[in-house]
């Protein structure tokens, strides 16, 4: 068994007090301050930067363009056109007027709009894993390239990822 003993001690702090105490201690560590906070600043930098890069990935893959692609064309194109710009009914799905809508928003809201609204005689017709491939068909004849990642037909993921249009 051990005995601890504590005796109070009185100390008076004041602001000589303060500036004597810190002055020392800042005083040892002043040449490694400016390393401390490039570090730190590196740190980070290189997390946020990992950070945005994973959200603003869209990802699809070839298969989802091609099923999207034949989905448009019994679908969509119709009113959107052949081209996705050249149709009689619809706004163009390709080109600045296209990236001007949909500048500051999400994929989320892209799909969901979609979703919510297409085609108009007959809304949510098809399953969201179809409405996400028309998305991916329409993404890459905006000159986003498909990848290896399928593009996930689930909202709230969707929604973390912006357009990159700006």
């Amino acid at each position: 068994m051990y005995s601890v003993i504590i005796k109070k001690a009185s100390v008076r702090v004041t602001p000589d007090f303060l500036h004597d105490s810190l002055s020392g201690t800042i005083s040892k560590f002043s040449k490694f301050l400016p390393l401390l906070l490039s570090l730190l600043l590196l740190t980070v930098i290189s997390t946020t930067s990992a950070q945005v890069q994973a959200q603003e990935t869209i990802q699809f893959t070839a298969e989802q363009v091609a099923n999207g692609e034949a989905i448009y064309k019994e679908t969509c194109q119709i009113c959107h056109g052949n081209r996705l710009s050249n149709g009689q009914f619809g706004t163009p799905l390709r080109g600045s007027f296209f990236s001007n809508n949909w500048k500051g928003k999400s994929l989320g809201e892209l799909v969901q709009n979609t979703y919510e609204k297409m085609p108009p005689d007959n809304v949510m017709s098809m399953s969201m894993q179809q409405y996400a491939e028309v998305i991916s068909f329409i993404l890459s004849r905006n000159k986003i390239e498909p990848g290896d990642t399928a593009l996930e037909a689930n909202i709230d993921a969707l929604n973390q990822i912006p357009l990159p249009w700006q």
